[in-house]
């Protein structure tokens, strides 16, 4: 038969058979020790489990103050223990201080789109046109809706601000690398949001994580001197 050991490793790691699962219980509802040694384990899974140095201090302070005055069942167990901690902290500490930024979290709290300001709706507003129809959709964040339309008007006008503002309906529908390509025509043209269109590349990038190419991205921000420069050399910051 398997021993108590044995059993609560096999329970740490999720792989109990269903007869062993019985067993497990049945140790946990009749022998107090084992029941506090299931305990004492979960509690060092906890801590790696930790999100920062913070937390995981915190949680072997309350744990050393639960378990003060226990003993452990051998030196073995005392040393496994000490590994574990080690090995918790180490993990803990390389994935905190030294890991990449994540970049999905750094789109989402840098990227919104850009605002109307090439055709403004009012409530007087009573044009029906395929323009204000564009507009009006992409206002009310009815983003598939506005593609379609900036897409059409792009087509038969040939003007620029509608590749722009296509760009954005993209990235909001989830879409970055079709995106990007809307957003380099865009750059090739004269048009007064072409400053702007590089803060867009380096969010779609982002989302694409592609680091190398947001970077570049925004070095042009900051370059330009105009346009979310401030954003963009935080970003830079974070990103090196």
């Amino acid at each position: 038969m398997m021993d108590k050991d044995q059993l609560i490793a096999k329970f740490l790691t999720q792989s109990l058979s269903k007869e062993e699962q019985l067993r497990f219980d049945t140790l946990l509802l009749e022998d107090p020790s084992f029941k506090a040694e299931v305990k004492l384990l979960q509690d060092l899974n906890k801590v790696a489990e930790a999100e920062d140095d913070v937390m995981a201090r915190e949680m072997v302070a309350g744990f050393e103050a639960e378990h003060h005055g226990k003993k452990m069942a051998s030196i073995a167990k005392i040393w496994w223990v000490a590994a574990s901690l080690a090995l918790v902290f180490s993990i803990t500490y390389f994935a905190t201080r030294q890991g990449a930024p994540d970049t999905q979290i750094l789109y989402t709290e840098n990227f919104e789109p850009y605002r109307n300001v090439v055709h403004p709706i009012t409530r007087t507003t009573q044009q029906k046109d395929l323009k204000t129809q564009a507009f009006a959709h992409y206002e009310k964040g009815e983003y598939k809706e506005a593609l379609e339309l900036f897409e059409k008007l792009y087509e038969t006008t040939n003007t620029p601000h509608f590749l722009f503002y296509k760009a954005n309906a993209l990235l909001q529908l989830n879409r970055p690398r079709e995106a990007i390509v809307a957003l380099h025509a865009h750059l090739k043209t004269k048009d007064t949001l072409t400053q702007k269109s590089h803060w867009y590349l380096a969010m779609a990038y982002l989302k694409l994580d592609d680091v190398v190419n947001a970077k570049k991205s925004l070095e042009r921000v900051v370059a330009q001197n105009k346009y979310n420069v401030k954003k963009a050399n935080v970003l830079l910051k974070t990103l090196d």
